[in-house]
C-alpha cells in the first residue's frame, strides 16, 4: 500500500454512510464516481478513498472472426479518413421455400362457331417451372427473367451515401456443404469467374434527383427533402423518416411527390444471367423438392464490389439476409410465364396467358458468410505500446488491448479480512468500485467538413472481452463458491433488481459548460468491474500468499497472482460481426487523458 498515491475524497462517520451511495456518474458531473461497497463490519471511521492505476494498451487487428450464420450481409468498400480501407462481401445459398406448386388455368369447355366466347376454366397443378410437353404443340413455357433481390433499410449504411458503387454476383463453384461448418471472415471462396450479374448501386438510389438537394443549400427554406449523406448519422431527422423529420419541421414543407418513396424497406434487384435463369426454370420436381439437390444444381453466389479509387469515401450497406417468419429479407425470384391457345379446325378460338413468380428465400437451413478486408491507415502503428490513440472498429477489424499492471497484487494483503494476516491497528479495506472511462477522442480527427470520423455516429457501446484458452475472444465471467454454494458472475457490469446491466461498455455524456457560456460535451465508455470479483480473487489470493509464506514480491507469489487473476483485457463493438461503426479513444499513454484504473475502496478501523 505504501507504493500508491490515496486521494482522500471524503471523510465521513459512519451514520452518514448513506451518503455514499449519492456518487454516480451523470452527464453534468466532472468527477464521475460510483460507490457499491456493501455491508462493512461496524467501525469508528470510514473514508473513502480514490486510486488511479496506470495501464498499458495497444492497437491490435483481429486474425479473423466467425461470420458464418449470418443475419446480414455486409456490402461495398470504406476508404476511411482515420482508420484506412474497409471491404466487405458476402456469400450465400437459397432454399426451396415452400413445395414448388402453382395452379395453370385449362379451358373445359372450348368456345365453338356458335358460341363464341362461353369458356369455362380449370386449374391443373404444376410442380416445376417448365412443363412445356411435345404432344401440346400450342402451349408454350417459358422463363422471362431471375431476379437477386437485395434488402436494406434506408438508414442502414455508412460512409457517402451518394458514391455508387458496381455490385457483381459470382455463381459458387461448388456447393457450400452443411451450414455447421465454422465460416471466417478471410475464407477463401471458390467462384466461377464471369459474373452471372451487376449492377450500379448507392444507397436510396431509388430516390429521384428532383427531391435531392445540393450542399449549398442545407436548411434553407427551398430545400427539398434531401439531407447531406452524412445528415443520417448526425441529426434525428433520418432522412424522410417522417415521424422524426415532423417533430422539427412543420409538415407543409414536405414535397407532395415524395409520397411514393416513404418506405423504409428498399431492395436493389440485379437481373441474373438468361443462362441462370434457364437452367433454375428447367430444374424437375424432385430438384424443386429438397434444398440439397437444388444447392447442387445452383450452388450460391458471392456478392462483391468492384475496387474503389482510394480518393473516394464509398460506402458499406446492411444487407438483410434472414428473414423471421414468413417475412422475406433477400431472395431469388423467378418470373416465368404460359401461353396456351386452342384451336378447333385450324382456326383459333381461345389462348389463355398466365405469368407466374417463384421465390427462394435465405432460411436458417443456408449456409451465409460475411468476408472483410482491412487495411489501416499508416499512421495507425500496431508495434507502437506508446501510442497516444486506440482504435475500434468492427468487421474482425482493429481492437484495443489493455493490461492491468503487476503491482494490482499488492491489494491482496490489504483487502484480507483475516485478522491474524494483519499487523495490529491496520486499517481494513474493501473496494467498492473498479471504474474504466475511455474517453472518445474528437479533437484529433479529421473535422466533419473534411469528411473525418466527427461526422459519423459513434458506437452506442464497446465490450471488454478476455482470451479463453482457445484463445478465443469471450464475455469475461468468473466463478465462486458462497455459502456453500457455486455462483458464476460477470466481471464487468453490474446487475440491477431489474436485471439489466449498467456499467457494461454503455456510451456516456458529460457536459462541459465553458467559460464563454457556451456548452460541449465529452463522450466516454463507462465499464465497471464487479468489486465482489475483485474483492473475492484478491482475498482469496492473500489466503494463499498467507499459507504459503510468500512476500509480495516473491516470484512465486506473483505466478500465483496470475493464475486467479487475468490482466489483459480487448476492447471492442459490440455485435462486431455486423457493426460497420468505428470510434478513436484515448489510450494509457495519452499525455493528458490516459485511461486508467480508477479504483474506489471504503477504509475503516473496526472498533
Amino acid at each position: 500500500m505504501n507504493k500508491r498515491f490515496l486521494k482522500n475524497i471524503f471523510s465521513k462517520n459512519i451514520g452518514q454512510l448513506i451518503f455514499i451511495g449519492l456518487l454516480s456518474l451523470t452527464a453534468c458531473q466532472d468527477k464521475p464516481a460510483r460507490l457499491s461497497g456493501g455491508v462493512l463490519p461496524d467501525g469508528e471511521v470510514i473514508k473513502g478513498l480514490n486510486e488511479y492505476v496506470q495501464l498499458s494498451s495497444k492497437n491490435i487487428m483481429r486474425e479473423s472472426v466467425k461470420t458464418d450464420d449470418a443475419d446480414y450481409g455486409l456490402l461495398g468498400i470504406f476508404n476511411d479518413t482515420v482508420f484506412g480501407k474497409t471491404k466487405a462481401d458476402f456469400v450465400t445459398d437459397f432454399s426451396i421455400g415452400t413445395r414448388t406448386v402453382f395452379a395453370a388455368k385449362d379451358v373445359i369447355m372450348p368456345p365453338t362457331a356458335n358460341v363464341p366466347f362461353d369458356t369455362t376454366y380449370s386449374s391443373v397443378y404444376m410442380y416445376k417451372f417448365n412443363n412445356t410437353i411435345d404432344t401440346i404443340p400450342n402451349e408454350i413455357w417459358k422463363v422471362d427473367s431471375l431476379v437477386l433481390n437485395l434488402q436494406y433499410q434506408f438508414n442502414d449504411w455508412y460512409g457517402d451515401m451518394l458514391q455508387k458503387q458496381n455490385i457483381n454476383i459470382y455463381e459458387l463453384s461448388g456447393s457450400l456443404g452443411s451450414n455447421y461448418a465454422d465460416r471466417f471472415n478471410n475464407e477463401v471462396v471458390d467462384y466461377l469467374p464471369i459474373p452471372i450479374g451487376q449492377k450500379e448501386v448507392h444507397p436510396n438510389d431509388d430516390i429521384p434527383d428532383s427531391l435531392k438537394y445540393s450542399l449549398d443549400d442545407r436548411w434553407s427554406n427551398s430545400r427539398t427533402l434531401w439531407q447531406d449523406a452524412d445528415s443520417l448519422l448526425n441529426n434525428p431527422q433520418y432522412l424522410w423518416d417522417m415521424l422524426k423529420v415532423q417533430s422539427d419541421k412543420d409538415s407543409s414543407w414536405l414535397d407532395s411527390d415524395f409520397t411514393d418513396y416513404l418506405t423504409q424497406t428498399k431492395y436493389w434487384n440485379i437481373k441474373l444471367s438468361d443462362e441462370i435463369a434457364e437452367r433454375i426454370f428447367n430444374l424437375d420436381s424432385a430438384t424443386l423438392t429438397n434444398t440439397s439437390a437444388f444447392t447442387s444444381a445452383f450452388p450460391g453466389i458471392y456478392v462483391t464490389c468492384d475496387d474503389l479509387d482510394e480518393t473516394k469515401e464509398g460506402n458499406l450497406t446492411r444487407i438483410k439476409l434472414l428473414g423471421s417468419g414468413s417475412t422475406l429479407a433477400s431472395n431469388l425470384t423467378i418470373y416465368f410465364s404460359r401461353l396456351r391457345e386452342y384451336v378447333e379446325n385450324e382456326v383459333p378460338t381461345d389462348s389463355v396467358l398466365q405469368s407466374f413468380t417463384y421465390t427462394f428465400p435465405i432460411n436458417a437451413e443456408n449456409v451465409r458468410f460475411n468476408r472483410y478486408e482491412h487495411e489501416p491507415d499508416p499512421r495507425i502503428n500496431l508495434d507502437d505500446e506508446n501510442s497516444s490513440n486506440l482504435y475500434v472498429q468492427g468487421m474482425a477489424g482493429l481492437y484495443s488491448k489493455f493490461t492491468i499492471p503487476e503491482e494490482i497484487s499488492e491489494w491482496a494483503d490489504s483487502l484480507t479480512l483475516d485478522a491474524s494476516h494483519k499487523l495490529e491497528g491496520d486499517p481494513y479495506l474493501t473496494t467498492a468500485s473498479i471504474e474504466f472511462f475511455l474517453e472518445v477522442d474528437t479533437s484529433s480527427n479529421v473535422s466533419y467538413d473534411l469528411g473525418g470520423i466527427q461526422r459519423y455516429q459513434l458506437p452506442e457501446s464497446l465490450e471488454i472481452k478476455w482470451k479463453d484458452e482457445d484463445g478465443e475472444f469471450v464475455t469475461p465471467t468468473y466463478d465462486f463458491d458462497s455459502d456453500g454454494k457455486s455462483y458464476s458472475g460477470f466481471i464487468f457490469g453490474n446487475t440491477t433488481s431489474t436485471g439489466t446491466r449498467t456499467g457494461n461498455g454503455e456510451r456516456v455524456i458529460k457536459r462541459i459548460d465553458n467559460e464563454d457560456g457556451s456548452i460541449s460535451y465529452e463522450y466516454y465508455y463507462r465499464f465497471i468491474m464487479n468489486a465482489n470479483y475483485f474483492n473475492y480473487l484478491m482475498r482469496e489470493l492473500d489466503n494463499r500468499r498467507y499459507d504459503n509464506g510468500w512476500d509480495l514480491s516473491d516470484q512465486e507469489y506473483l505466478d500465483e497472482f496470475h493464475k486467479l487473476f487475468k490482466t489483459e483485457f480487448y476492447i471492442g463493438p459490440n455485435s462486431t460481426t455486423y457493426n460497420f461503426r468505428r470510434v478513436k479513444l484515448f489510450s494509457a499513454s495519452h499525455p493528458e487523458r490516459p485511461l486508467k484504473m480508477n479504483i474506489k475502496y471504503y477504509h475503516f478501523i473496526p472498533r
